[in-house]
């Protein structure tokens, strides 16, 4: 999906490529295949989702994902960076609710979701010294106690960071996470910007920890898909009602 919600400096880059072709992606866009297992599905350490309530929508790209969540029953929002997606994406689905938003900063009251999610948005970082721990205590920030935080993010082994330069330090870097400028993007989509990931899991789980009292669970996605490696991080995290 789109940025966090999508990089300043490329937003329309992104707007261009869901939304300006002659049939846009939103025609016959699937949601996520993690994010419909994970709301409709049933597995050993996957905790309870709730079914219904207020869905965020984080870095929404094209809409897919908050039409799945509106599907299943959620009221939901969706929020992206740049005014006009936000305009082609009302355009889109007018019945919709879609907001301009970062992800450092998202324009809703404290702990009013009950599901937040961020599918392969909350790692897209910009120039300024944002850290990828601001993004994650927003989405904290915004969700109710008992909610359930939803986030995808690449594992550094993912093709998306091959040829990647490590940028200078933020001031979470102790915590084992890399920023990396992307330079070899074979979508042409990434390129120059710089996406967050953890050096491995066991970084992903005690920073997670550090944003309050939560009951996480972590499951990845990896394999060669005609070339490309795709490694993914899936992480749940219930927020405590205390």
């Amino acid at each position: 999906m789109n940025a966090y919600a999508s990089p300043s400096g490329s937003s329309g880059a992104w707007t261009k490529h869901f939304f300006g072709r002659e049939r846009p992606v939103v025609s016959h866009a699937y949601p996520a295949q993690g994010l419909v297992r994970i709301l409709r599905g049933a597995y050993p350490t996957l905790p309870a989702v709730p079914k219904d309530g207020v869905a965020v929508d984080v870095g929404c790209g094209d809409g897919r994902n908050s039409r799945f969540l509106s599907d299943q029953g959620f009221s939901v929002i969706g929020i992206e960076t740049d005014k006009s997606h936000v305009s082609e994406l009302r355009k889109a689905n007018p019945e919709g609710q879609y907001l301009e938003g970062l992800c450092a900063n998202l324009p809703l009251p404290t702990a009013m979701a009950d599901v937040t999610v961020a599918w392969n948005s909350c790692y897209y970082m910009d120039e300024s010294d944002v850290s990828l721990s601001d993004h994650l205590r927003e989405l904290y920030r915004v969700t109710k106690p008992r909610g359930v935080i939803i986030v995808s993010m690449p594992m550094p082994s993912s093709f998306i960071f091959s040829g990647a330069v490590l940028e200078t330090k933020r001031a979470d870097s102790l915590n084992g996470i890399r920023y990396l400028r992307v330079e070899q993007d074979p979508f042409n989509l990434r390129n120059g910007q710089v996406l967050a990931t953890y050096r491995d899991t066991s970084f992903l789980r005690a920073h997670v920890a550090q944003l309050g009292t939560l009951e996480l669970a972590v499951a990845s996605e990896e394999g060669d898909w005609f070339g490309y490696r795709y490694d993914w991080w899936v992480w749940t995290a219930v927020k405590s009602p205390y």
